[in-house]
């Protein structure tokens, strides 16, 4: 059992392009020193091995252990209407994001991210501000047996209900109805009489 909102626990993440092909589950971490290329990604927008650099950078777990880097490599990112070229250093794990932008693209590009709010903020050139909102669902087909599919399962209940049905417990409610179960609800809080409530009032559609 998750415990508190499960919405603010989620990871960032998003869809994008590295260089011009769509890649699902860009992973935004501020946790992070560097910035993780996956070896299966390289493969997946075309990237051969003999444009890795070397490197002595090790990656270390949660749980202290790690494993030296393949090598490193400059790649073309892009997501909503922001580009960069991060260094991103390449290993061969299974995970679930496909490309991990950690504290080295966040302080590149100026980015505010927020799980609380499930978005980051940048300025744009026209320094104006703007919010790239995280993908609502992230984690679908072979990948649901992944820990961070357990944060969508809410969400996906939810959607499956009818709105009324979430609001009010009926499922094909009518403005009445919903009227008339605030009005018991505002009595049982106050102790007043709300009957004439459903004439002065109505919901705005």
């Amino acid at each position: 059992m998750l415990s508190g909102d499960s919405k603010h626990s989620r990871p960032l993440y998003y869809t994008g392009y590295t260089h011009d092909a769509k890649l699902s589950r860009i992973q935004i971490n501020p946790g992070l020193a560097v910035n993780i290329l996956l070896i299966q990604t390289m493969n997946h927008v075309s990237l051969t091995p003999k444009l890795l650099k070397e490197t002595n950078v090790s990656i270390h777990r949660y749980d202290g252990h790690g494993s030296r880097a393949l090598g490193k490599i400059k790649i073309k990112c892009q997501i909503g209407d922001m580009t960069a070229h991060p260094v991103c250093y390449v290993v061969e794990a299974c995970t679930t994001y496909s490309l991990l932008l950690g504290r080295p693209w966040i302080h590149e590009k100026h980015v505010v991210p927020s799980t609380l709010h499930q978005c980051f903020k940048y300025t744009d050139s026209n320094l104006t501000v703007r919010r790239q909102f995280v993908d609502k669902k992230p984690i679908q087909g072979a990948r649901v047996y992944c820990s961070d599919a357990a944060l969508y399962e809410e969400e996906e209940q939810r959607l499956d209900t009818p709105l009324k049905q979430q609001e009010t417990g009926v499922a094909n409610g009518s403005r009445r109805d919903i009227l008339q179960i605030i009005e018991k609800q505002f009595e049982l809080i106050n102790g007043v009489e709300t009957s004439s409530l459903a004439a002065e009032c109505d919901i705005e559609t």
